[in-house]
């Protein structure tokens, strides 16, 4: 097969782009979840941008406003929370070191020989064990991993703010990159819609919601460490 200058052109541009395309996911690889976190943010409040849009006519404004506002929604909760779960999480490992497993077991199991009441306790004293020092090493390595965290935040906030403003232009900017035809594009994007739709306003603001009523049923009856429970809950729930 005669490749003549054209096709060697076309080749080696095919495999620049190849190699650009490498060099950019690689690059931003560290940083993949939070671009992908800043445009899920910016999809899902895009509606509430293109209300304030229509009433203030000023791309920049809007996607200000927009921007503080979530800012605001994740910062504020943090910043009363996050010391009270920490405090829980420290209370939660000093009480799993006085539980009593042989005295629990014993209860459930009046009867059972002893060799398995021993054999039972051990393993519920090491997983009990295992469960508080994973926790505890979790919550340490989140305290140093914060100037990490922030400047990840710091990332979302940068492409949420863009991907908001730019929207539009976002989207025919990909349209113009994409081979396929316009009808089955269309058909595409629908479907992308519908289950990105599906997972962001379905299954986690739903779980959100149940996790946030379980979290008040703890606080109403005065459950212990009700902060941290409803958590769990709604990570559980999503």
């Amino acid at each position: 097969m005669d490749f003549n200058d054209k096709d060697i052109r076309k080749i080696s541009l095919l495999i620049l782009i190849l190699v650009l395309a490498i060099v950019v996911f690689l690059l931003i690889k560290p940083i993949l979840l939070s671009i992908l976190g800043g445009l899920i943010l910016a999809y899902t409040f895009f509606p509430l941008y293109k209300t304030v849009l229509k009433r203030i006519k000023a791309k920049n404004a809007a996607a200000s406003i927009i921007s503080v506002f979530v800012i605001l929604l994740i910062v504020i909760p943090l910043y009363f929370l996050a010391p009270l779960m920490i405090n829980q999480i420290f209370e939660l490992f000093q009480y799993a070191k006085t539980i009593n497993s042989d005295g629990v077991i014993k209860n459930i199991f009046p009867s059972a020989p002893e060799s398995f009441i021993i054999q039972l306790t051990v393993t519920a004293d090491n997983i009990i064990s295992k469960i508080s020092s994973g926790v505890l090493n979790y919550l340490i390595n989140f305290l140093l991993e914060i100037p990490t965290i922030l400047f990840n935040f710091i990332i979302v906030a940068f492409v949420f703010f863009f991907a908001l403003r730019d929207g539009d232009k976002l989207a025919d900017f990909v349209s113009a990159l994409s081979p396929l035809e316009k009808n089955q594009e269309k058909k595409l994007v629908q479907q992308f819609k519908d289950i990105t739709n599906s997972v962001v306003y379905g299954q986690i603001m739903i779980g959100l919601v149940q996790g946030i009523i379980a979290g008040l049923g703890f606080f109403i009856f005065g459950i212990p460490n009700a902060l941290i429970l409803t958590l769990l809950a709604v990570v559980l729930s999503i």
